[in-house]
């Protein structure tokens, strides 16, 4: 399922204004989360709860873990600001989906978090030229 949402990027709270001293990764981090809080907003907005942000262990990381209702969703976010490079969620490759769905799995475990099911969501936020963002999000990309 696709849903899309937009909201300007200065009414949340992290948005950076990559002041000159920033190198380019420095942007990078504030663009993705820039990102990652829109996507925060969008699933409390469902009414989905959020379990972590940047969720990290040897094996990898998680962006933002939900709960809705009786399934807990791992978010993989990618923001862009534009398509030159393509869709953001071209960049998830199977690969990455199938690293996602066994560090949530290693998260319901260390968190002894019983529920019916796991399930894997993507989310592209695009930044316009206004600074509106664009956010696409697709709800289990994989399931348990």
């Amino acid at each position: 399922m696709t849903q899309n949402n937009h909201c300007r990027a200065a009414e949340l709270v992290s948005y950076c204004t990559h002041s000159p001293q920033h190198k380019t990764s420095q942007k990078r981090q504030c663009l993705g989360r820039l990102g990652e809080s829109a996507v925060v907003a969008y699933c409390e907005s469902k009414g989905w709860r959020i379990l972590a942000r940047n969720w990290r262990v040897l094996q990898g990381e998680l962006d933002i873990i939900v709960q809705d209702a009786d399934c807990v969703a791992a978010v993989e976010v990618k923001t862009r600001r534009g398509m030159a490079y393509g869709s953001p969620f071209e960049a998830i490759t199977p690969l990455k989906m199938q690293r996602l769905r066994k560090l949530l799995g290693i998260w319901a475990s260390i968190h002894s978090f019983s529920v019916t099911r796991l399930r894997v969501d993507a989310a592209s936020v695009l930044v316009n030229h206004d600074d509106t963002l664009k956010i696409d999000y697709l709800q289990g990309v994989f399931n348990d």
